[in-house]
């Protein structure tokens, strides 16, 4: 089978670039009395990913992304005005990633994968601006699907959702877990 989709044991690099949802940030602020919902736009993600598989259907790596969604309303209260700002997120992590190899070019793939990410949020109405900074826990589940293009070159379909379950952000109370969402198109280079 290698001499047709090249060898799945080994090192191997993905990098893979896709459409971000970020979950409304939900929390009560400072004395626990006002209630405040950032909502955000679409986003996009970019990953990098060297890892190495030890056998054809288990992998361990590590990964760095780069996560950017835009501010699209934010409610203080009982007060909704749309608001300008940007949430980035910068996730490092190492996953374990589980491959079912076929006899066909196609393969899938789910794993999972644990580490600490950097959040910058910063938003802003016509009556108030609030911008932080912190490095939280996160975790994240993936699954996809590969399409052996040549071997050792496989073209990656995949789905991510990245939890941040304890937001730590300055001035916010307790909070809702945040939940990030991306569909996502890539390349694995398999040596």
């Amino acid at each position: 089978m290698d001499e047709f989709f090249g060898s799945h044991e080994g090192f191997n690099f993905r990098t893979a670039a896709g459409v971000t949802l970020q979950q409304p940030l939900s929390a009560r602020l400072g004395n626990q009395t006002i209630y405040s919902k950032t909502v955000f736009n679409p986003g996009a993600r970019y990953d990098f990913q060297p890892s190495y598989n030890f056998t054809d259907w288990f992998r361990l790596g590590t990964e760095a992304a780069f996560i950017y969604n835009s501010v699209h309303s934010s409610v203080f209260g009982n007060d909704t005005r749309y608001g300008t700002g940007s949430f980035y997120q910068i996730p490092l992590l190492l996953n374990a990633t589980f491959h079912y190899v076929s006899d066909t070019p196609f393969s899938a793939y789910w794993g999972a994968g644990a580490g600490g990410a950097w959040q910058h949020l910063q938003t802003g109405t016509e009556i108030t601006a609030y911008s932080t900074t912190n490095w939280n826990f996160v975790w994240q589940a993936t699954l996809g699907v590969n399409w052996t293009v040549i071997p050792g070159l496989d073209l990656d379909l995949g789905y991510k959702c990245l939890s941040t379950p304890n937001t730590n952000f300055n001035g916010f109370g307790p909070s809702k877990p945040l939940f990030n969402h991306t569909a996502e198109l890539g390349l694995v280079w398999r040596f």
